[in-house]
């Protein structure tokens, strides 16, 4: 795994930014293969946990396949989302001291996953459910 601060490969992300009106610059991160794209520093360790998850899934089907499905398919790209966005919630329940902070973030990643940077698939409050009991 490596982290860059460049720009992701275009394929996806000219596809992204139209489909889901997302941006790098505006905090967006995005995994392709075995390389995290952040325009900023990740510090987060969460963060880490879910993108780490999407490079796994990559790896099992093939990039490539990984991305066509996931742009093409909302229901792949919930499932997708769910299990990255789990594994985030559950790494900050075991290394996040404060249960205020860890709420805090599954408030946060439930309103993202149930928003329009994955196409309104899912409503932030089913998004919580299904993260905080693991159900993909």
């Amino acid at each position: 795994m490596r982290i860059s601060n460049e720009y992701p490969p275009a394929t996806i992300y000219d596809v992204c930014v139209k489909k889901f009106g997302v941006s790098f610059k505006d905090g967006t991160v995005f995994t392709y293969g075995d390389t995290i794209f952040s325009y900023y520093p990740i510090t987060d360790g969460s963060l880490i946990a879910h993108e780490k998850t999407h490079i796994k899934q990559q790896k099992k089907i093939g990039v490539s396949e990984w991305w066509k499905r996931y742009l093409e398919d909302p229901q792949f790209r919930l499932k997708q989302e769910l299990e990255a966005y789990t594994n985030q919630y559950q790494w900050a329940k075991k290394n996040v001291k404060s249960r205020e902070d860890v709420f805090r973030l599954l408030v946060k990643i439930s309103r993202d996953l149930g928003g329009p940077m994955y196409g309104n698939i899912i409503t932030p409050k089913e998004a919580m459910m299904r993260i905080k009991n693991g159900i993909s």
